[in-house]
């Protein structure tokens, strides 16, 4: 999951914008062909989710040359990609899907925002019934002009819980919110200490009382300068509580921007840090117990990882991208490059998101760009 080449500062999703492109391979990995979206210039996938290896769920957005961003939903069968119509509420001038979570075929939650009026942005929660799609009300935090759903996680059939950001004047907080019985409601959450700014950016769930969000929160390093740190959160089933990372050393800024947990205490996230001035490398911290440890990960030159699936504690895949689609996979006992294929006439490509329903049976999503304004979506699927 979201979730992904998420741009945490506004919460307005990263793209690198796309070009048509053949089904090729590269050690595994097939680039699945997804329909074009009509009228689309650009449009992009930002968050999949799979009950089987051959029925998953991707969200994201779509616009046109002088059009508002749109939701944009896709079912996979393991043999194609078809379009499903999304909903906004009544009235939204534009909106954007950034996550989902299935629990079933026919049961999904899908997270975004919408724009109300210019410059004011709410939280969308929007439901698969398996047949269409519904918006479902969510809260509006008081006095806020941006509130945003970045992930989502759904550990039981009639239980989801996301995560985002609420921005009031120059304040930007962390937002969750709950669902129970078709029902959203406002969770607090909690702030690392010092912070200036924070957000999340994905949330996992091992079980209903036991799930992980991370993120970012810019505290003071010094001087009178801050910068962005990891944000690890966990939930109790009641609260949110602050956990402790590792920063990776020398660092300028960090980010953690995907999470998955494949038992209770035990989570993987991903995401990346400046190595040096305007060089980004890499982030992966393990998590076993109250404590996060940093572990190498492949880091190529202009490439990033964005999203992590773990169907077990010893197998995960993750994803991210840049110049290219980049994966990696965790053996349990350290992590290796797995080779992507380059979609034909990309100038530029990136995965926002992965899912395994089984071990090294993933299906990835993102988009792929010849030019900053035009861009299609790209899907990619391993095992499957």
């Amino acid at each position: 999951m979201r979730r992904r080449w998420v741009v945490l500062g506004l919460a307005t999703a990263w793209a690198a914008w796309p070009a048509a492109a053949p089904a090729t391979k590269g050690d595994g990995w097939t680039i699945q062909p997804t329909p074009d979206v009509p009228g689309a210039q650009r449009s992009a996938l930002l968050g999949v989710s799979c009950t089987q290896p051959k029925a998953c769920t991707a969200v994201g957005f779509a616009e046109a040359a002088s059009g508002p961003a749109r939701p944009l939903a896709m079912r996979w069968d393991g043999k194609r990609w078809s379009l499903q119509p999304v909903a906004l509420p009544a009235g939204a001038l534009s909106g954007i899907l950034h996550d989902v979570a299935c629990t079933r075929k026919r049961s999904c939650v899908a997270v975004g925002d919408y724009q109300t009026t210019p410059g004011v942005f709410v939280a969308l929660a929007e439901r698969w019934d398996g047949s269409a799609w519904a918006v479902e009300p969510a809260p509006d935090v008081p006095g806020t002009f941006l509130d945003t759903l970045n992930g989502v996680a759904c550990p039981a059939l009639d239980e989801c819980i996301a995560v985002g950001q609420q921005v009031a004047g120059n304040d930007s907080r962390t937002l969750a919110m709950r669902r129970q019985g078709g029902a959203w409601t406002v969770v607090p959450t909690a702030e690392r200490a010092g912070t200036t700014f924070s957000t999340l950016a994905d949330v996992a769930c091992a079980r209903r009382d036991d799930c992980a969000a991370v993120g970012l929160a810019y505290v003071s390093i010094g001087g009178g300068t801050v910068a962005p740190r990891p944000l690890a959160e966990r939930w109790n089933g009641a609260s949110w509580k602050v956990e402790s990372t590792q920063d990776p050393a020398a660092l300028r800024q960090t980010s953690v921007t995907g999470v998955s947990c494949p038992q209770p205490g035990a989570c993987v996230a991903v995401g990346f840090y400046e190595a040096s001035l305007n060089t980004f490398a890499t982030l992966a911290e393990h998590q076993a117990g109250a404590s996060w440890t940093l572990r190498p990960a492949p880091s190529p030159p202009g490439r990033t990882l964005g999203a992590v699936s773990c169907p077990t504690a010893r197998s995960c895949i993750a994803v991210g991208g840049g110049s290219a689609p980049l994966a990696a996979q965790w053996d349990g006992m350290a992590w290796s490059e797995r080779p992507t294929p380059m979609p034909a006439a990309g100038t530029e490509a990136g995965l926002s998101d992965v899912d395994c329903p089984k071990r090294r049976v993933c299906v990835a999503v993102g988009s792929v760009g010849i030019t900053p304004d035009t861009g299609r979506t790209l899907a990619m699927s391993l095992g499957v």
